[in-house]
């Protein structure tokens, strides 16, 4: 009877300590997956910082176009009332 229990015991041990190890295998499996989510996302939001600063960028540079161009209208207006006068 004794040997029996401590069987018992024995196998109860051996299971606990197994689901132990598998719980603690899927806890480190789930943090390096947090930590590929944590880096993904971190390099998402760089990503988006860029692009956001490089919109600013091609709109100043649309924006001095578009002024540039008014000019050369109101130039090749002025030229071609010029133009008229002669």
């Amino acid at each position: 009877m004794k040997l029996s229990k401590m069987n018992f015991f024995q196998i109860l041990f051996f299971t606990a300590e197994e689901k132990r190890r598998v719980m603690a295998k899927h806890i480190r499996d789930l943090e390096a997956e947090l930590d590929e989510e944590r880096k993904q996302k971190t390099a998402a939001f760089n990503t988006k910082k860029k692009m956001e600063g490089d919109l600013k960028d091609l709109e100043s540079q649309l924006e001095m176009s578009n002024k540039m161009k008014e000019d050369a209208l109101k130039q090749m207006r002025k030229l071609q009332v010029a133009i008229l006068y002669i």
